[in-house]
């Protein structure tokens, strides 16, 4: 019997170890492999910008199907989880905050915690009379907030066993960024209590562009944000009255990369907070700008209220009552011609309201279906009733305006109103009441605005070679109209032969080749024919309309550039009109992200319900009398 036992027991203990040495042998083979790298660090940035790519492309059953599997909630939260790993973003675990009392009875904090290749996230200052180390701010969401042992005014004793008391502020800092690994930190608690961080957290819209490298005011370049005009923040810390820590949410639907800005590769990125100005700073440095300028007071108020930052939410589109689009932009720049093409597209869907002038009709224009046609001492009317948005006065010195009724019957209907309007009116038109998408449709460079916005035509044989040889033959020129690379989308009948002329070098050479070839034929002959002086005097007219042309096109991106330093804060996306049928799609595109998508809108529109209830209210007299009016128009 003991012998059966101790031969079972020998063969149990030889079990264990066998067991034991294969799992040490694979404890090693795993130690030894190398670590796997991730491929990317924003896996989830790279899935949004997938999703909205493949989401135009419904129609592709691979792309619907990859489209409704990044949706899903766990695979938005497996990404999640990837970037987090991927960044290291999790924090180790660290060891209980432990006091002590030193020799000479001072209570002290020790913190220990392990830094990695990102900044420790506090700033410090000095105390000039007695030469302690303070700790002037904590960075929302740093390795020294992720702790929460470090508070504002903490003075710091030893970093490591290194006394810091009384050095230079700058040693200090080396100290603080060069090191790694395990930071033992000794720190006396600062008297004043900590306060709570805000649960209501503000999201602004950045209506200016910042650069924390060129700011001489700022605390620490080193812990700015840069951020782009358009950008939404997250103000996270606003306790400094002159410094907010934020964190950036978004960029701007126009594409712009942030690092534009500069070079700093410190800055911090998407999710990591940073020092901005606040308002008052804002405010503040404007002031002080203008006032060295010699402006005037104001118009100062009106700059600073338009150029610092402006409160918005979350506003997820409601179906079937959809936000109007409307198209600024300087004058030739295509948006009377992109309103056509994107209701050809869907005339059920789209719509454009009609607008009220004072001009006199002409021969082929229709009232109500062109314009509605109304007297002068009419649309005074209409102006006093604030029933009008966007009005202004024609070069005829004939005023014109949109019936704010017009665009709310649109909405009402289940319809998407769009049309364009002066820039000088986006603030009026900025209102809860509409809730408009505003789109700064912008010309392209002047090389490209030669090559697509005129078109030669010519009656020859041979199109490569163009001649005016015919009295019938015209050139036409169209610099105020977008002339589209595809005739087939203007649904018109285009006959004759068109060119494009590509640039001025290439127009002045076909030019010269035909002055020459006159020059030619003039000492050849004695006497001029009829057919050759129309040819001149075309050629003459040709090279006028060129002229204009070209001062028109310079003229157009001049008033583009400085609209978008003005009025830039008031738009919501740049729409680049280099090419008709590009430029529709991107609008037909971002028409549809309107009605599905949510977007931050000013957050006073959100919270102006009972104001619009009472101004409706406030309009049904107004109103009665509008409609009255409008009856003897059409009367």
């Amino acid at each position: 019997m003991s012998l059966v036992f101790g031969t079972c027991a020998k063969s149990g203990n030889e079990n264990i170890d066998a067991r034991f040495s294969k799992t040490y042998e694979q404890i090693e083979l795993l130690l030894s492999q190398a670590k796997p790298q991730p491929i990317s660090l924003c896996a989830k940035a790279a899935a949004i910008e997938a999703y909205d790519h493949l989401r135009c492309h419904h129609y592709i059953p691979e792309a619907e199907q990859l489209v409704n599997l990044l949706a899903r909630p766990h695979i938005k939260s497996l990404l999640l989880c990837h970037d987090g790993i991927a960044n290291k973003a999790y924090g180790p675990v660290l060891p209980q905050i432990s006091s002590e009392v030193d020799e000479d009875d001072i209570s002290v904090k020790i913190v220990n915690l392990i830094k990695n290749h990102e900044p420790l996230g506090v700033t410090i200052k000095i105390n000039e009379r007695n030469g302690a180390v303070l700790v002037a701010r904590v960075m929302h969401g740093g390795a020294a907030d992720r702790t929460d042992a470090i508070d504002v005014g903490d003075e710091i004793q030893e970093i490591n066993g290194i006394t810091v008391h009384g050095r230079d502020p700058m040693e200090v800092i080396r100290m603080l960024t060069t090191i790694s690994g395990d930071v033992k930190l000794k720190l006396i608690p600062s008297i004043t209590k900590k306060q709570q961080a805000e649960k209501n957290q503000v999201h602004v819209r950045a209506l200016f562009s910042y650069s924390p490298s060129s700011d001489s005011l700022t605390p620490c370049p080193e812990a700015g944000l840069a951020f782009l005009k358009g950008e939404i923040l997250r103000i996270v810390n606003s306790e400094d009255p002159n410094w907010w820590q934020a964190v950036k949410v978004e960029f701007p639907l126009s594409g712009i990369v942030p690092f534009v800005l500069g070079n700093n590769l410190t800055q911090p990125s998407l999710g990591r907070a940073g020092l901005i100005p606040s308002k008052m700073m804002r405010e503040w440095k404007m002031q002080y700008h203008f006032n060295s300028l010699h402006t005037n007071g104001g118009q100062d108020t009106q700059i600073h209220d338009s150029l610092s930052y402006e409160e918005v939410e979350r506003y997820f589109p409601e179906e079937g009552c959809y936000r109007p689009i409307v198209l600024v932009g300087p004058s030739g720049v295509g948006k009377s011609e992109l309103i056509r093409q994107l209701i050809s597209t869907d005339p059920e869907h789209f719509r454009e309201p009609i607008r009220i002038t004072t001009q006199e009709p002409k021969s082929e224009e229709v009232h109500g279906v062109d314009y509605l046609f109304v007297t002068k001492d009419e649309f005074n009317t209409f102006m006093d009733a604030d029933c009008l948005i966007d009005p202004c006065e024609t070069s005829k010195n004939c005023m014109t305006g949109l019936c704010l009724d017009a665009v709310l019957e649109i909405i009402q209907a289940g319809q998407v109103a769009i049309f364009e309007a002066d820039y000088r009116n986006l603030v009026s038109l900025r209102t809860s009441t509409l809730k408009p998408f505003i789109i700064f449709v912008k010309p392209p460079t002047f090389d490209v605005l030669l090559e697509t916005r005129q078109i030669y035509n010519h009656k020859s044989s041979n199109c490569n070679t163009p001649t005016i040889n015919d009295t019938t033959s015209t050139v036409e020129l169209s610099p105020t109209h977008s002339v589209p690379t595809t005739p087939h989308l203007t649904n018109r009948t285009i006959s004759g032969c068109f060119t494009p002329v590509r640039n001025c070098q290439q127009w002045r050479k076909v030019s010269g080749e035909l002055g020459q070839e006159k020059k030619n034929t003039m000492s050849s002959a004695p006497s001029l024919s009829a057919s050759s002086s129309l040819d001149n005097i075309l050629a003459t007219e040709i090279q006028k309309k060129m002229s204009l042309a070209e001062t028109h096109f310079h003229e157009m991106i001049q008033t583009a550039s400085r609209l978008e330093v003005t009025h830039g804060h008031l738009w919501d996306f740049v729409l680049i009109n280099d090419d008709l049928p590009v430029a529709l799609e991107q609008l037909s595109e971002m028409a549809y992200r309107i009605e599905t998508e949510a977007f931050w809108i000013p957050r006073i529109w959100l919270n102006s319900t009972s104001n619009e209830l009472n101004s409706e209210n406030s309009r049904s007299y107004v109103d009665a009398s509008v409609s009255t009016m409008t009856t003897t128009a059409v009367q």
